[in-house]
Formats: structure tokens, sequence, C-alpha cells
């Protein structure tokens, strides 16, 4: 891959490139970028597809949650622009945002990538600085992420996103594909449940996976999910329906340990397909859930306000949405979902449904960023391109 350790670097000074680098379409080095675990699914495959092909990938980091064990558990060498609890509150999270960006524009300076990719904003505002053509990957509508939006889309060349991605004034940037983000881990071509991978869990017995997200991003401000008194009485629903299983991003109290979801977290798709519920706080694992056909509850204050969600709810009827306010119509909802005896079959058709309609998204990145920029071409001269890739 061409980085050997990972490496943390330090803040140095340097002119700005104003004339916009040309990519080496034959073998291109390009700096991936990720700030959350969701991210290394995300590009996982396609950064593979890319080596296979000859380009040099190289992996740049804001540490976040398990992000670092997974890299690590896939032998996947990184740099590494911030440590993990270094900042804290707005102040702290701008001060991040500052320092990380000052010390990712000396790594493309010693590096330079002839092309960026990723999901966050120091790799927009960088490669904007340097010349260097970047390529954002997003799902959330603007709505969601509004701040990120407009501090980080304007200095991209192009924004990748699902169909029903919502990107406001920014739509003559976007690259649009039919599916989500996650199928590009999670589509058959790429992901086979297989319960080897989960000795720790008898796959055999009902059980239902709980999801918590710390909801700490600058958008989860005064916003709310699953608290304490809504996760006991969750788990006191479903003990009858069979084991319980809780993942969370954030600590919890002693009471809760015995319900730790006992997997490793590469591990943790193969956990989620083979569930017979999920319910959580978290967008991502909701989406998750849906793909791989498992009932899929969420509860927050995020509630029918983000496009890809409303589209496997609304379209598939692969997920449903409650506001924190609604636990008891959420808990009915377990309820008939547990008392439906063919429920597993009509969600798996529910999924395939999905699936006929969506694309190979590592594929169809792997493609993009190969060809790139005669892709855009391609993709502007015929809008139904992205179609090869079903």
């Amino acid at each position: 891959m061409g980085i050997q350790s990972v490496k943390t670097y330090q803040i140095n000074k340097q002119r700005i490139i104003i004339k916009k680098k040309q990519p080496n379409y034959n073998s291109m080095k390009l700096l991936v970028g990720m700030s959350h675990p969701a991210h290394f699914h995300l590009f996982r495959e396609t950064m593979n597809i890319l080596k296979r092909n000859n380009h040099t990938v190289s992996v740049v980091i804001t540490p976040k949650d398990v992000l670092e064990d997974l890299l690590k558990e896939s032998n996947i060498d990184y740099f590494k622009l911030v440590e993990r609890n270094d900042y804290k509150g707005f102040t702290g999270k701008l001060r991040k945002l500052i320092s990380s960006s000052l010390k990712l524009d000396k790594l493309v300076r010693e590096q330079r990538p002839d092309l960026m990719m990723g999901s966050f904003t120091q790799m927009a505002w960088v490669g904007h600085r340097r010349g260097i053509p970047n390529i954002f990957f997003g799902e959330d509508d603007i709505s969601y992420t509004f701040l990120q939006s407009f501090i980080t889309y304007p200095f991209v060349d192009h924004i990748v996103a699902p169909e029903v991605t919502k990107v406001g004034i920014f739509t003559y940037k976007k690259i649009a594909y039919p599916g989500t983000q996650k199928m590009a881990y999670l589509h058959p071509r790429v992901f086979t449940p297989d319960e080897l991978c989960v000795p720790e869990i008898d796959v055999k017995k009902p059980y239902a996976i709980i999801r918590l997200v710390a909801l700490n991003a600058y958008h989860d401000v005064a916003k709310r999910g699953i608290d304490i008194e809504m996760l006991r009485s969750i788990i006191e629903h479903l003990k009858p329906f069979g084991n319980v299983f809780i993942s969370s991003e954030k600590p919890l109290p002693e009471e809760f340990e015995t319900y730790k979801l006992p997997v490793d977290s590469s591990n943790i798709h193969h956990a989620l397909a083979f569930a017979d519920l999920f319910i959580g706080d978290s967008q991502s694992m909701t989406v998750e859930a849906a793909l791989l056909g498992t009932p899929a509850l969420r509860i927050n204050d995020f509630a029918a306000k983000i496009s890809v969600l409303n589209m496997l709810e609304r379209d598939y009827g692969l997920t449903s949405s409650f506001k924190t306010g609604q636990l008891g119509e959420m808990l009915q909802k377990t309820d008939e979902l547990i008392q439906k005896q063919d429920i597993c079959e009509e969600y798996q058709k529910n999924k395939s449904r999905f699936m006929e309609q969506a694309v190979d998204v590592s594929a169809f990145f792997a493609w993009f960023i190969g060809n790139y920029p005669a892709s855009v071409r391609i993709l502007k001269e015929n809008t139904r391109y992205s179609d090869n890739f079903l």
C-alpha cells in the first residue's frame, strides 16, 4: 500500500498550490479518508478492487469508536491525524477540525496523491487548497448534516450519494446511484452471512440486538435516542422472546454488562444477519439490519427525517421509525413482529425486492474512481450507466 506504519503528523506551514493536479489514470495514488467505523466498511471492498487494478491506496483517519480496531484486524496500515479523545465539546471539535486539517495538509504535500476520496471535511479543504481532485461520499440529506455540508460541499469536486439523498443547492455536483452506501459491504456479491463467524451466539435460538450510539456529533445536538429507562423497558419487553444483546457506542451502567454482544467488531454484520429483531437509535445500523432482511425498529428524534431510511420503510417495508416519545408504539410493533409466524420470510422477500433495484455499490465506486475523470463524462452522457452494476 505504500504505508508501513501508523504515523501522527505534525503541523507545518506550506504555500498554497492553485493548479489542479491531473491524475495518472493508469495507476493512481489514492488517499482515502475515514472518520467513523462505517467508513471502513464503506471503502473496504472498493479499496481491494482498486488495488487489484494497480492503484496505490493509502488511508488516513480521525479515529472514532472501533475504527482503528477494524483497520488493525484487516492488516490495513493508516495515518492518524489526531488521537481519539483529545478534543471534547464544540470548541474541542473546532480545534480538532483545524488541527487535523493542518496535519492532513502536510501529509498530502509529502504523499502527493493523485486523487482524494472520503467522508470528512478536512479532505475537502486540503484537496481544494492543494489542487487535487477530491470526491465526497455521503448518504445523509443536507438538512441532517447541514453544517458539515455547507463547510464541505463548496470545496469538493463531486458528491457521490444515493439517488434519494438530497444535497440541496449542490445537486450539480452529485453523482447518483440506485441503492445505499451500506450496499458497498452488504451486497450479496460482497457479503455472505456465516454463522461460523459468530460462534459465541446460538443463532438457532431467537435473539434481538439493541444498538445504542453516543449521539455526540454536531448534528446530534439536543437530539435524543434510547436512554437508560427506555433501555430497561425494551430489555424487559424482549426477555420472553429470547436472548437480548447490546452493542453500545457509549459506556453503560454495570447492570447491562451481561447483555453485551459477545462478538468481535469485524463480525457484527454476521450477528445482525442472523438476529430475529433489531432495535436501535443508530441510523447506520438500522439501514444495515434492513439490508440484511432483519426486522429493524429505530427510535430517536430523527424518525421520518432521513431519505434513505424513509425509502426503505415506505417503499420496501424493511424498517419502522419512531420518535423518542413513541416508546409504547414501538413496543407494540415489536409484539406484532414477534407474534407473526412468517415475519422472517416476509422481510427476506422485501430485501430481495430492494436488492433487484440496487447496484453493486463497491463495483460502481471502484469503476468511478478508477476511471476518473472520464467516468464523470460517461455518467453525464448516460444517466442510467450505473445500471450496468445491478
